[in-house]
């Protein structure tokens, strides 16, 4: 039982990461090729 609370959580945290990452890898891509997405959209 105590184990299924930790699971959303964890998930959750998870997802949230991988999000971060795929954002962080895409404002990287960008600044390789000349643009910083997070400037852009100022």
């Amino acid at each position: 039982m105590p184990l299924k609370k930790w699971t959303m959580p964890i998930k959750n945290w998870a997802m949230a990461l991988n999000q971060f990452a795929i954002l962080c890898d895409t404002n990287l891509q960008n600044w390789a090729n000349g643009e910083i997405v997070l400037t852009q959209k100022i």
